[in-house]
């Protein structure tokens, strides 16, 4: 039986950088348990004059073991908590708040007013306006769209599930595959995968689960009418 949580359903790791992440593991969201030994290697490898290569505004803050790859960009007012990498001509934009454990791949944007922690990017992967991105994978030229959040906090505060299967962690937010997009507004339940090319409509509200290109609509539209019906009663009360 195919194994729906593993990596290779969800990104084409070949030409990315930090694919080390991903070796050895059964499920997709292993590779948090390896982030922090994989950024403690890339701090040892790389000599500390080489660590803030980027052009990185006077204004921003930097704080802790941070590498800043050559051309990125930081911009003013921009705050990043290591450990964290930030990929070649990667934009982290003004006012952006990035916390340790994040790993940014080529070309990829922490935008305005965008939060992200603990999360690994793909290169071209895309959180550009006031997003909040927490233990989260985000794909090859995926993209979220203004507003997005994709929460990784349950209300009960149990371990989030992935389908039968236990994740172990308490904050675990969703993982999005190659090219996937996200339209703005929508929020994300923490426990959510979405499988390559897969689009998510402005302004929905997604349910934890696994999520495929042209699936799943009927729990969606479902979704849609219960909400309906719960106004149209507060409506009526």
């Amino acid at each position: 039986m195919q194994n729906e949580f593993a990596a290779e359903q969800y990104f084409d790791l070949s030409g990315y950088m930090h694919k080390e992440l991903f070796e050895g593991t059964e499920f997709v969201w292993e590779a948090f348990n390896n982030s922090e030994k994989y950024l403690e290697k890339l701090f040892s490898e790389t000599p500390k004059d080489q660590w803030h290569q980027g052009n990185i505004s006077d204004q921003a803050i930097i704080k802790g073991d941070v590498i800043i790859a050559k051309d990125a960009k930081i911009e003013p007012t921009a705050y990043i908590e290591g450990p964290c990498y930030i990929g070649p001509r990667a934009i982290v934009g003004t006012g952006a708040y990035i916390r340790g454990l994040t790993i940014l791949g080529e070309r990829s944007i922490i935008g305005h007013c965008t939060e992200a922690k603990n999360t690994i990017m793909l290169d071209y992967a895309c959180a550009p306006h006031f997003n909040f991105i927490g233990d989260c994978i985000m794909g090859a030229r995926s993209n979220i769209g203004a507003g997005v959040i994709l929460a990784n906090f349950r209300l009960d505060a149990k371990e989030v599930p992935a389908g039968n299967t236990t994740t172990g962690m308490t904050k675990f937010g969703a993982i999005l595959g190659d090219d996937v997009k996200v339209g703005c507004n929508a929020v994300l339940e923490p426990g959510m995968f979405i499988q390559k090319d897969a689009w998510v409509g402005p302004t929905q509200y997604l349910r934890r689960g696994v999520y495929k290109k042209g699936e799943r609509h009927a729990d969606l539209i479902r979704f849609e009418k219960e909400m309906l019906m719960i106004a149209r009663e507060k409506e009526l009360a």
